[in-house]
Protein backbone atom coordinates (compact mmCIF):
# COMPACT_ATOMS: atom_id res chain seq x y z
CA UNK A 1 0.00 0.00 0.00
CA UNK A 2 0.96 3.65 -0.58
CA UNK A 3 1.91 6.39 1.72
CA UNK A 4 0.22 9.15 1.69
CA UNK A 5 3.27 10.52 0.55
CA UNK A 6 3.55 8.63 -2.06
CA UNK A 7 0.16 9.35 -3.80
CA UNK A 8 1.12 13.02 -3.49
CA UNK A 9 3.80 12.56 -6.38
CA UNK A 10 6.61 11.78 -3.77
CA UNK A 11 8.67 14.54 -3.00
CA UNK A 12 8.52 16.08 -5.93
CA UNK A 13 4.70 16.27 -5.65
CA UNK A 14 5.29 17.63 -2.61
CA UNK A 15 7.20 20.39 -3.22
CA UNK A 16 4.77 21.26 -6.26
CA UNK A 17 1.99 21.36 -3.61
CA UNK A 18 4.20 23.40 -0.93
CA UNK A 19 5.09 25.76 -3.25
CA UNK A 20 1.35 26.46 -4.19
CA UNK A 21 0.85 26.64 -1.04
CA UNK A 22 3.01 29.43 0.29
CA UNK A 23 2.11 31.23 -2.74
CA UNK A 24 -1.29 31.42 -1.56
CA UNK A 25 -0.52 32.42 2.19
CA UNK A 26 1.62 34.97 1.34
CA UNK A 27 -1.13 36.71 -0.82
CA UNK A 28 -3.70 36.30 2.45
CA UNK A 29 -3.34 39.12 4.46
CA UNK A 30 -4.63 37.63 7.39
CA UNK A 31 -1.77 35.14 7.05
CA UNK A 32 0.92 36.95 5.18
CA UNK A 33 2.74 38.17 8.59
CA UNK A 34 3.32 34.33 9.72
CA UNK A 35 5.88 34.03 6.59
CA UNK A 36 7.29 37.84 6.69
CA UNK A 37 10.81 37.80 6.86
CA UNK A 38 11.50 34.27 6.20
CA UNK A 39 12.87 33.52 3.00
CA UNK A 40 10.92 31.70 0.30
CA UNK A 41 12.77 28.94 0.06
CA UNK A 42 13.69 28.03 3.37
CA UNK A 43 9.97 28.18 3.97
CA UNK A 44 9.15 26.04 1.55
CA UNK A 45 12.48 23.60 2.25
CA UNK A 46 11.43 23.54 6.22
CA UNK A 47 7.49 23.13 5.14
CA UNK A 48 8.37 20.04 2.60
CA UNK A 49 10.61 18.56 5.19
CA UNK A 50 7.95 18.35 7.85
CA UNK A 51 5.08 17.68 5.43
CA UNK A 52 7.02 14.53 4.03
CA UNK A 53 7.11 12.68 7.45
CA UNK A 54 3.99 13.82 8.44
CA UNK A 55 2.70 12.13 5.30
CA UNK A 56 4.62 8.66 6.08
CA UNK A 57 3.46 8.61 9.73
CA UNK A 58 7.06 9.57 11.14
CA UNK A 59 7.88 11.60 13.74
CA UNK A 60 8.17 14.94 12.46
CA UNK A 61 8.88 18.08 13.69
CA UNK A 62 9.19 22.29 11.88
CA UNK A 63 12.40 23.10 11.63
CA UNK A 64 13.34 27.00 11.92
CA UNK A 65 12.74 29.08 14.50
CA UNK A 66 11.05 32.02 13.58
CA UNK A 67 8.13 29.54 11.47
CA UNK A 68 7.92 27.74 14.55
CA UNK A 69 7.09 30.28 16.75
CA UNK A 70 5.25 32.04 14.19
CA UNK A 71 2.88 28.73 13.86
CA UNK A 72 2.51 28.08 17.69
CA UNK A 73 0.73 31.87 17.92
CA UNK A 74 -1.76 31.29 15.18
CA UNK A 75 -5.42 31.23 16.27
CA UNK A 76 -8.23 28.99 15.43
CA UNK A 77 -9.23 30.84 12.53
CA UNK A 78 -5.54 31.27 11.40
CA UNK A 79 -5.38 27.57 10.94
CA UNK A 80 -8.73 27.04 9.48
CA UNK A 81 -7.53 29.35 6.25
CA UNK A 82 -4.62 27.66 6.57
CA UNK A 83 -6.54 24.45 5.80
CA UNK A 84 -8.67 25.88 3.03
CA UNK A 85 -5.85 27.42 1.06
CA UNK A 86 -3.90 23.56 1.61
CA UNK A 87 -7.37 22.15 0.26
CA UNK A 88 -7.34 24.64 -2.56
CA UNK A 89 -3.82 24.13 -3.24
CA UNK A 90 -4.21 20.46 -3.78
CA UNK A 91 -7.20 20.69 -5.96
CA UNK A 92 -5.09 23.24 -7.85
CA UNK A 93 -2.74 20.86 -8.46
CA UNK A 94 -4.84 17.91 -9.59
CA UNK A 95 -5.35 16.03 -6.37
CA UNK A 96 -8.65 14.58 -5.67
CA UNK A 97 -10.89 15.32 -2.75
CA UNK A 98 -10.76 11.88 -1.13
CA UNK A 99 -6.96 12.20 -1.31
CA UNK A 100 -7.21 15.72 0.00
CA UNK A 101 -9.05 14.65 2.98
CA UNK A 102 -6.78 11.93 3.67
CA UNK A 103 -3.90 14.36 3.65
CA UNK A 104 -5.38 16.86 6.32
CA UNK A 105 -7.07 14.29 8.54
CA UNK A 106 -2.99 13.47 8.38
CA UNK A 107 -2.00 16.58 8.95
CA UNK A 108 -4.66 17.42 11.67
CA UNK A 109 -3.54 14.67 14.12
CA UNK A 110 -0.04 15.78 13.82
CA UNK A 111 -0.79 18.45 15.29
CA UNK A 112 -2.39 18.05 17.90
CA UNK A 113 -0.04 15.34 18.61
CA UNK A 114 2.60 18.42 18.51
CA UNK A 115 0.93 20.50 21.06
CA UNK A 116 -0.09 18.23 23.40
CA UNK A 117 3.40 17.17 23.24
CA UNK A 118 4.38 21.17 23.90
CA UNK A 119 2.21 21.22 27.15
CA UNK A 120 2.74 18.78 28.81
Amino acid sequence: MQSLLERLGGRDGLTVVVAGLVTRLAADPSLAGKLAGIPRVRCEACLVDYLAAALLGESCALDGERLIERARDMTCAERAAVVVHLFETLSAAGVGSSLSQEVVLRLAGVSRQSRVRRHT
